[in-house]
């Protein structure tokens, strides 16, 4: 069912699902490669200099949450969980 709801989603703020397999009985999920990071780690970064994340960025950032959770919205899926280091 999840790989179902996963290959509906195509979007780009939503990463993408690639492919999936079996091991061991053990459901394998292959997603897209978020090279930049994810969000968790984008304010840990700032925190450890000691900066604030500029208002701007923190409006972008909202923004294409937003954008993602309207597309899967549409699509008639509903996310369980949000959290910084999931994305």
């Amino acid at each position: 069912h999840e790989i179902a709801l996963l290959q509906r989603l195509d979007h780009p703020h939503i990463i993408k699902y690639l492919t999936s397999f079996l091991e061991n009985g053990e459901l394998f999920i292959v997603l897209e490669l978020a090279d930049g990071g994810d969000l968790a780690q984008f304010i840990k970064c700032f925190r450890q200099h000691g900066k604030l994340i500029p208002e701007p960025t923190i409006w972008k950032y909202f923004s294409q949450v937003c954008a993602a959770l309207k597309h899967m919205h549409l699509k008639r899926i509903m996310h369980r969980v949000l959290e910084l280091g999931a994305c």
